[in-house]
């Protein structure tokens, strides 16, 4: 298949991923358990709550409890799964409760989402020096990107699941300053070259929120009129803004997501969920030609290939899961080869002080010691973006997908200082307003 050229880049990653998993993360404990205590205290409101709305003790974490309460006592026409055909009480089955008037269905999704915060996350179990760790694996998906589980040691968790709101417990090292260099929309941006859709490529070129534009599209209105505020789609029990449901579509329709999953995702109607996709395709019409072509590439050959000459094989039915494979690969072998083994390789030359953290499919995550200066900082981000930034070249076309830089001394979005574009000016303001006004915590 072609693919030794591959294999050797999966060999080179064990190094840099092994770095990144001994050298691990510095983290919150303190904070994390104060957030823990308060989920269980929330949990036990909901418990209360929930007892009083069934009318006895209902235990969430109990198959058979909650199919009798909602498939014998309630009445309800069991929802199954789709491969084993039996009933089910999941989160999919939960949402469509909830849509159906069910309160207590609503109630045990919050208490099983506070749940899963305080068991995989908050509660995680620590090195002895109180680090975060994960164990990197060079052939994690078929994609091509990485996975990430807990240690052999049993510490640690996936990292590149954790969730936003969480990133905030994850902080630099005392004296260092935290950097995520994001490829922007980048699987979107693939879509959008390589099938070519020009109202999304002009969107990009333009430096037009493509997520407005999607909605409007959707919502029958100019993208400056977008909304971002909550409730504001106006869409049967959503609470999503406008520019959330074009968010969301760009993220699923791509990859051929049917009405009724996307229905479900959404926490919308199936009638919505069908014209929104009606309604994406019109504004979108590559996006569609891009899926034919896939589908016929791999029903005729059952083989595709990204920009990378990366080579995969599908050998199950061919379906819309094959949508997926170039743009999340292509992404893939950009961050790994352009990002994690550029850095790894120059590391005692370009980039001696740095020291990488993370990779979270399309970004990659490091800090560099502020006693370097941010001229320093500068020129290490500006060489690493630029290795990010090469052209890629894929059926006569040629595109780049830009490289968004954050810094702060915590992972928390909101409390990091956002750079589209390394100015000498901008970063270096960017940098005193850092040292001078945040907390080297």
């Amino acid at each position: 298949m072609k693919n030794f050229e591959t294999y050797t880049v999966h060999c080179d990653l064990i190094q840099p991923l092994l770095y990144m998993g001994e050298r691990g993360m510095r983290v919150d404990a303190e904070a994390m358990a104060i957030y823990s205590r308060l989920l269980k205290e929330e949990n036990q409101q909901f418990q209360e709550q929930l007892n009083t709305i069934v009318g006895k003790e209902l235990n969430i974490n109990s198959p058979k409890q909650m199919k009798d309460y909602f498939y014998v006592e309630k009445g309800v026409k069991p929802y199954t799964d789709r491969n084993t055909g039996a009933a089910t009480v999941n989160a999919e089955t939960l949402i469509r409760l909830g849509r159906r008037g069910f309160k207590e269905a609503s109630i045990i999704r919050q208490m099983r989402h506070n749940n899963k915060m305080i068991g995989s996350y908050l509660e995680v179990t620590l090195g002895e020096d109180g680090r975060l760790r994960s164990l990197f694996n060079p052939a994690g998906a078929e994609s091509g990107r990485i996975s990430s589980s807990k240690t052999i040691f049993g510490e640690g968790l996936n990292s590149q699941t954790i969730p936003g709101s969480l990133r905030k417990y994850l902080l630099a090292d005392k004296g260092y300053i935290l950097y995520v260099l994001d490829k922007a929309q980048a699987e979107n941006r693939v879509v959008a070259y390589i099938a070519p859709e020009q109202n999304m490529i002009d969107a990009f070129e333009r430096e037009i929120d493509v997520h407005k534009r999607t909605a409007g599209f959707i919502f029958g209105k100019p993208e400056d009129e977008i909304s971002d505020e909550p409730y504001s789609s106006n869409l049967s029990g959503s609470e999503k803004s406008e520019r959330d449901i074009g968010k969301q579509a760009n993220h699923a329709l791509n990859y051929g997501l049917g009405y009724r999953k996307f229905a479900i995702r959404m926490e919308i109607s199936e009638a919505d969920a069908k014209s929104i996709i009606d309604r994406y395709f019109s504004g979108y019409p590559g996006v569609r030609l891009y899926q034919n072509w896939v589908f016929e590439q791999a029903r005729k050959t059952r083989t595709l290939i990204n920009p990378f000459g990366r080579a995969y094989e599908f050998l199950d039915r061919i379906d819309s899961g094959t949508y997926y494979f170039i743009p999340q690969s292509t992404v893939a072998d950009l961050i790994n080869r352009w990002g994690l083994l550029y850095i790894w390789h120059e590391r005692n030359t370009d980039f001696a002080g740095l020291e990488l953290l993370n990779q979270v499919h399309d970004s990659v995550v490091y800090q560099i010691p502020i006693s370097l200066g941010w001229e320093e900082h500068l020129r290490m981000n500006s060489l690493i973006c630029q290795s990010l930034n090469q052209t890629l070249e894929f059926r006569g076309r040629e595109f780049s997908i830009p490289t968004d830089v954050s810094m702060g001394f915590n992972l928390f979005k909101e409390d990091m200082i956002k750079l589209k574009k390394l100015t000498k000016i901008a970063f270096k303001e960017a940098f005193n307003k850092l040292i001078n006004g945040g907390t080297d915590a």
